[in-house]
């Protein structure tokens, strides 16, 4: 399709990365980085080496992090699945970011809450700030929802910006 491809993970969070051969979750993310990069050069030898992970502590794996700011700033559009990565204001400069909300329960009802709860400019980072959204849980909360409405444990839906 003529594009550019790019991975980028950056939780801005001191999250903790499972690994499998210690059957735990650690702040050392070397597992975890080798099986990405392992990863997508398997997918497509074209993604070898064009990726971004900020780990634990803050600390870049794969392209330096001032290089990966200038490739998302120039990218033709950044496509954050399930809200994935924060949008730090150098991802912020790409002209179009999309979330693809793929756990619209656990976000509508809990994570986009907590994001609005923040300061104006630690909500920057979050949800708000994509330009497009897409989702496939249009009907949470609404009266014509099929679910029960005991499934929604009586919480508000998400409110639509």
């Amino acid at each position: 399709m003529g594009f550019d491809v790019y991975y980028l993970e950056d939780t801005g969070l001191p999250s903790y990365t499972y690994d499998p051969e210690r059957a735990d979750f650690v702040q050392d993310c070397s597992y975890g980085v080798r099986f990405l990069e392992e990863s997508l050069t398997g997918l497509s030898p074209s993604l070898k080496g064009k990726w971004h992970y900020r780990d634990f502590d803050g600390g870049s794996h794969g392209i330096d992090a001032e290089a990966f700011d200038e490739i998302v700033a120039g990218a033709d559009i950044l496509i954050n699945v399930s809200g994935g990565s924060l949008l730090r204001e150098p991802y912020r400069r790409c002209p179009r970011k999309v979330l693809i909300d793929t756990d619209p329960g656990w976000n509508h009802f809990v994570i986009f809450p907590r994001w609005d709860a923040r300061s104006p400019e630690q909500r920057l980072e979050g949800f708000r700030s994509h330009d497009s959204f897409f989702t496939y849980a249009l009907k949470l909360g609404q009266p014509d929802c099929p679910c029960r409405p005991s499934a929604c444990n009586g919480m508000r839906p998400f409110r639509r910006w």
